[in-house]
């Protein structure tokens, strides 16, 4: 077996460091193919090197044929009867895996406060991205993308052609070539084939895909669209590229954690410096706060809004007493088993003994987690909100997830997973850690617990802007002058 070095995300983005990269256009446009598989190549090296089981470039699970029929019959019919909220000046596309339910009402977390801000001009685009059919009143107007997606993936693997392939192949061949130079690394060759068929068809479609967005907002007098994961390429390359065609602003608003180790937010100098690569990105990028914006050198505008979720879950749960007592294990979405593998070991500790033990799922993996046998003394978590799952746990502990972040002023004891992962996502840790599980016991018992092993201290302001409405609403009336 191939051993694993222990590279950071600037040596394996040397990869990308290459001009000639970025001069293979997809057909008729000035859009670097590159960029519809840059995430998808530098995460088959990531599985290889950071993870020891699962498979990062196949995160998720789609439902069976019988479910995604059910809901694109399902969305187009939704569509069909709400399409009169199409006719607004903000758009947000959104993944839907924020979506939670709280007094019968149904939220995106990432979103729903931004349009709430402006309900009579704004609407969301939403994809079901964790597969769940969430029934309930919403409190914006919503549209489904689901029937655009799957009609997309279906037209790609049937117009795919010779050309397509052939692009697809000199691109991935370059890029595999260039990690073999760059980092003695060679990539599988079956990975390289799956990339090669996954670019194919996104080259294929792509046209289609500008030809449909592009009209998609003329007809909808989109003036601002917020997209979701806009710096990650791929599908995200046509949707952009249809709003400049149409003269609609683009932003992006922060999702999750940001990090000098995300590769969705880092990128090579020959990228940083391309004109080309930066047509490929949305115009502003909206961050919770200082710190994560200075986390990212994408080539764009970036704000610091603030986290409306966190500030509004906050100003509710003050008023509402918990009790502490749980021990809370984020998942990362992808390695399941090695977290509840943890968790077991987590729950046999004498200083946790008798103190629930609860897993929580990344919203990747929600739908898989029954697939695992739950060790005894471990739990699942049942909240929607990962709010309710902090201000009732003492400790959580995980290696990347942003809930860590979320959890400083309502956890009592936060602890990072220092493993290959979380070292490759933070050349500085943020959080006092553990690679052991005798340091996790030396963690939890010592008195000196957030003087010890701490290396960094962030002002709670430089992560969380304060007055996320003010700073938005003034973003808004600067982008979109009355």
């Amino acid at each position: 077996m191939q051993p694993k070095p222990a590279y950071n995300l600037q040596q394996i983005l040397a990869l990308e460091d290459d001009d000639a990269l970025l001069q293979i256009f997809c057909k008729g446009t000035n859009i670097p193919a590159w960029t519809l598989i840059r995430i998808q190549f530098i995460r088959a090296i990531l599985s290889d090197l950071l993870f020891s089981s699962g498979i990062l470039i196949g995160a998720g699970k789609r439902p069976a044929y019988f479910d995604l029929l059910n809901f694109l019959v399902r969305s187009q019919f939704h569509n069909f009867v709400n399409r009169s909220d199409r006719h607004s000046d903000i758009c947000f596309f959104t993944t839907g895996l924020g979506i939670y339910e709280r007094n019968g009402k149904i939220q995106d977390r990432l979103v729903s406060y931004f349009a709430d801000c402006y309900p009579s001009s704004s609407f969301i685009y939403q994809e079901h991205g964790d597969w769940r059919w969430i029934e309930g009143g919403k409190s914006n107007a919503t549209m489904h993308a689901t029937p655009y997606n799957i009609y997309s993936q279906i037209l790609g693997r049937i117009i795919v052609g010779k050309q397509h392939r052939e692009m697809a192949r000199e691109v991935v061949n370059l890029a595999a070539r260039n990690v073999k130079l760059k980092l003695d690394y060679a990539l599988d060759q079956i990975k390289i084939e799956t990339l090669i068929k996954s670019l194919s068809i996104q080259l294929a479609v792509l046209p289609n895909s500008i030809n449909h967005y592009a009209n998609w907002f003329a007809k909808g007098k989109i003036k601002l669209l917020f997209k979701e994961n806009a710096c990650y390429g791929a599908r995200s390359v046509a949707i952009l590229n249809a709003a400049r065609i149409s003269g609609v602003i683009t932003a992006e608003y922060q999702h999750g954690g940001i990090t000098k180790g995300h590769d969705g937010y880092n990128v090579a100098s020959a990228l940083a410096n391309s004109e080309h690569f930066k047509e490929t990105l949305p115009d502003y990028l909206l961050t919770y706060g200082d710190w994560w914006s200075q986390q990212t050198n994408m080539p764009i505008k970036k704000l610091s809004i603030g986290n409306p979720h966190l500030t509004e879950s906050l100003k509710q749960f003050s008023r509402i007493p918990a009790s502490k007592s749980r021990v809370l294990i984020l998942g990362d979405g992808i390695e399941t088993k090695l977290y509840l593998n943890l968790a077991s070991i987590v729950a046999q500790m004498h200083w946790v003994r008798g103190a629930p033990v609860v897993f929580r799922p990344h919203p990747l993996e929600r739908s898989n987690v029954k697939n695992f046998n739950i060790p005894f003394g471990v739990v699942l978590d049942i909240h929607n909100d990962i709010y309710d799952s902090l201000r009732q746990s003492w400790l959580v502990i995980s290696e990347l997830s942003t809930g860590l972040f979320e959890a400083v002023g309502i956890v009592n004891k936060i602890l990072l997973w220092e493993t290959a992962k979380s070292r490759f996502a933070f050349p500085i840790l943020p959080f006092p850690s553990f690679s052991t599980i005798d340091e996790l016991e030396g963690l939890l018992e010592e008195d000196t617990y957030y003087s010890k092993h701490s290396e960094v201290s962030i002002k709670p302001d430089d992560l969380w802007a304060p007055n996320w409405e003010l700073n938005y609403k003034s973003f808004i009336q600067e982008v979109l002058p009355s």
